[in-house]
C-alpha cells in the first residue's frame, strides 16, 4: 500500500512537470508574434543604419575623388589640410598644450588615524590631515612645460614650411615638364617637316638614302623624348596627387613668378626656423635646470589634527575628566630638507652644461646659417639676372627671328636648311629659357 502510494505522488510529480512545460511553451507560442515583430523591427533599423552608412561614406569617397587643384596656391593649401603627418603634429600640440597644467602634480593628502595609549593608560584616539607642496618646484615645472609646449608649436610650424616648398618644388617641376612637353611638339614638327622635305628631294636619288635615314631617326628620337616625358609628367602628377590628396591636377601654364625684391639679410636669423627651434630647446634645457634646483628646495606641510585625551586634567586648579571624544586640535607645520644633497648638485651641473652644449650648437648653427643664407642670396641673384636676361633680351629676339624666319620659308625666299638652323637657334634659346625659370623658381622658393 505505502509503495502504491508513493508511486502515486511520484506519477502526480511528473504530470505536474509536465503541466508547467506546457504552460511554458503555450506561452512562448503566444508571444511568438510579438517577438518576431521585436526581431523584424531590428532588422529593418539595422538595414537602414546599414544604408546610411553606406551612402555617406560613398560620398565622403565621391569629395575626395572629385577633388581638383587648379593652382600653386590650392595645392598648398590643399597639402596644409591633407597631410597625415601634419594632422598628427596638430594633435601633438593641442597634447602639449596640457603640460603646462599638468606639468607639477600636487602630492596626495595625507590622512591618517591613531588609536592606542598614547596620553595615559586609557586608549585614546587622534585623526590627522596633512598636506606638502613645494612652490618652487610648482612654479619651475609649469615653466618648463610651458616650453616644451611651445617647442610643439615650433616643430609643426617647421613641418608647414618644409611641405609648402615640397609643394612649391613638386609645382615648378610638374610645370616646367608641362612647358617642354609643348616645346617638344614644336620639335617634333619641326622633324616632321624635316623628314618630309628630305623624303620629297631625294625621292629618286640612292645616294641620300642616308639623308633621308637620318632625318627618319631624328623624328624617333623626339618621339622617344616626347614619350619620356609624358612619363615624367606622370610621375610628377602622381607625386602631386600624393602630397595633396587631390584627384586631379591641373596648370594654366609655367611662368616665373613676378620678380621680388627679396634679399636674405644674412646678420639676420629671426626668420629662421633651424635657429628658432635652437634657441626653444636651450629654453627647455635652462627650464630642466631650474626644476633641477627647485627640487633641491625645500618642501613644506600643513596639518591639522584633533585627538582625545581620556581622564582627568588639572585645568585652572580644578579636576576636570575628559572620555574618548576626540576635542583636542591643532596644526602642524613642516619642512622637508635634502640633508644628502650630492645627487642633486651633479643633476644641476648636468644641467648646465646641457646648456652650454645647447648654446654651443646654436651658435655654430648661426654661423651656418648666415653661411648659407649668403650662398642663397647669391645663387638667387644670379637665378633672376639668368631668368631676367631670358626674359627681357633673349626671348623676344628668339621669337622675333622664328617669325621672320617662318614667313620668309613660306615665302619660299629662303630654303628648308636656313629655315631648319634659325627654328632650331629658336628652340634651344626657349628651352634655355624654360630651365632659367625652373632655376629661378626654385631658388626663390628658398627665400620665401
Amino acid at each position: 500500500g505505502t509503495s502504491a502510494i508513493g508511486h502515486g505522488l511520484h506519477v502526480a510529480d511528473r504530470a505536474q512537470g509536465l503541466g508547467h512545460i506546457y504552460t511554458s511553451i503555450y506561452y512562448y507560442c503566444k508571444s511568438f508574434p510579438v517577438l518576431l515583430h521585436d526581431v523584424m523591427v531590428a532588422g529593418w533599423i539595422a538595414s537602414y543604419l546599414f544604408i546610411f552608412i553606406f551612402f555617406a561614406s560613398a560620398n565622403i569617397s565621391l569629395q575626395a575623388q572629385t577633388k581638383s587643384v587648379n593652382s600653386l596656391e590650392q595645392a598648398i593649401d590643399s597639402a596644409l589640410e591633407f597631410n597625415p603627418n601634419l594632422k598628427t603634429l596638430e594633435l601633438r600640440t593641442a597634447q602639449n598644450a596640457l603640460l603646462e597644467d599638468a606639468a607639477y602634480m600636487v602630492p596626495k593628502t595625507e590622512i591618517e588615524g591613531s588609536f592606542g595609549q598614547m596620553n595615559t593608560n586609557l586608549v585614546d584616539q587622534a585623526y590627522g590631515i596633512s598636506q606638502s607642496f613645494n612652490p618652487f618646484e610648482a612654479k619651475a615645472a609649469k615653466n618648463l612645460g610651458k616650453e616644451t609646449s611651445n617647442m610643439s608649436v615650433h616643430i609643426e610650424e617647421e613641418a608647414r614650411n618644409n611641405l609648402r616648398l615640397e609643394v612649391r618644388n613638386s609645382w615648378n617641376e610638374y610645370e616646367f615638364l608641362l612647358a617642354m612637353q609643348k616645346l617638344i611638339e614644336e620639335k617634333k614638327s619641326l622633324a616632321k617637316e624635316q623628314q618630309t622635305f628630305i623624303e620629297r628631294e631625294t625621292k629618286d636619288e640612292d645616294s641620300n638614302k642616308f639623308e633621308t635615314a637620318k632625318a627618319l631617326l631624328n623624328f624617333k628620337r623626339v618621339v622617344n623624348e616626347e614619350e619620356s616625358n609624358q612619363l615624367n609628367i606622370n610621375i610628377a602628377e602622381s607625386q602631386l596627387k600624393l602630397i595633396t590628396g587631390a584627384a586631379s591636377i591641373q596648370s594654366d601654364g609655367f611662368d616665373a613668378e613676378e620678380a621680388l625684391s627679396l634679399m636674405i639679410d644674412a646678420d639676420d636669423q629671426s626668420l629662421n626656423l633651424n635657429i628658432l627651434s635652437l634657441q626653444q630647446e636651450k629654453k627647455i634645457a635652462e627650464a630642466t635646470r631650474d626644476l633641477t634646483v627647485a627640487q633641491k628646495k625645500p618642501d613644506f606641510s600643513l596639518g591639522y589634527f584633533i585627538m582625545s585625551i581620556e581622564g582627568e586634567l588639572d585645568i585652572d586648579g580644578q579636576a576636570v575628566f575628559f572620555d574618548r571624544t576626540p576635542q583636542f586640535q591643532g596644526v602642524a607645520l613642516g619642512m622637508s630638507l635634502p640633508i644628502f644633497g650630492k645627487a642633486y648638485k651633479a643633476n644641476e651641473k648636468i644641467s648646465d652644461k646641457e646648456v652650454e652644449i645647447m648654446e654651443s650648437i646654436i651658435s655654430e648653427a648661426s654661423l651656418q646659417s648666415q653661411q648659407e643664407a649668403q650662398k642663397i642670396a647669391q645663387l638667387f641673384t644670379a637665378a633672376k639676372n639668368d631668368y631676367q636676361f631670358y626674359k627681357d633680351e633673349a626671348m623676344p629676339l628668339a621669337k622675333e627671328i622664328k617669325d621672320n624666319i617662318s614667313l620668309q620659308y613660306a615665302n619660299q625666299e629662303i630654303d628648308f636648311s636656313e629655315y631648319e638652323e634659325h627654328m632650331d637657334f629658336y628652340l634651344s634659346t626657349k628651352e634655355e629659357y624654360l630651365n632659367a625659370i625652373l632655376n629661378y623658381n626654385e631658388n626663390l622658393f628658398q627665400v620665401l
